[in-house]
């Protein structure tokens, strides 16, 4: 189920290259310098993390910019990561990016039944499918709530939907 969209659309040439201190996380900052066009890259990112706010429904209030990062993935495509647990409760984020002279930014919040796995037994969760190497569970809570969830019992949080979670102590 869709449980958020949005979009935002800025112009590049509006984007002050100073304003990556202030938005960018440390991996995003590593893939920021490493670029040719750095104003693209910065517009780029801006423009994905106020369209995931506006998807969350809450705008920035209450969340800072380095509260989500994206990263470019091995398909080029942003893959996102999270350093906190949100109001709204998503296991799969969609992302497009586009630029020309303006950037484009969509994200789409999916929560799908399912697509969390985890190793150990947890009697907390909802199991979809089991094996013998790991549960498919679905899970009521954001990904930081489940994982505390799953290590209190002995367990291991393999993966979350496509979410990356990092360690909130590494986005400075």
């Amino acid at each position: 189920m869709i449980v958020g969209v949005g979009v935002d659309v800025l112009r590049i040439e509006r984007v002050d290259l100073k304003l990556s201190r202030k938005i960018l996380t440390a991996p995003e900052m590593k893939e920021f310098e490493s670029r040719k066009n750095k104003m693209e890259y910065l517009a780029g990112r801006f423009a994905l993390k106020e369209a995931f706010f506006k998807a969350l429904g809450t705008g920035i209030d209450g969340n800072s910019f380095k509260d989500v990062e994206f990263i470019t993935g091995n398909n080029g495509k942003p893959q996102i990561a999270i350093y906190k647990d949100f109001p709204v409760v998503f296991n799969f984020v969609h992302v497009s990016l586009s630029h020309d002279f303006v950037v484009v930014a969509l994200v789409v919040l999916e929560k799908t039944e399912g697509g969390i796995f985890i190793r150990g037994n947890v009697e907390d969760f909802q199991v979809i499918n089991k094996n013998d190497e790991f549960l498919e569970v679905d899970s009521p809570f954001g990904p930081f709530k489940t994982k505390d969830i799953v290590e209190r019992s002995q367990g291991e949080l393999l993966r979350y939907g496509n979410v990356i979670l990092r360690n909130p102590s590494q986005k400075w």
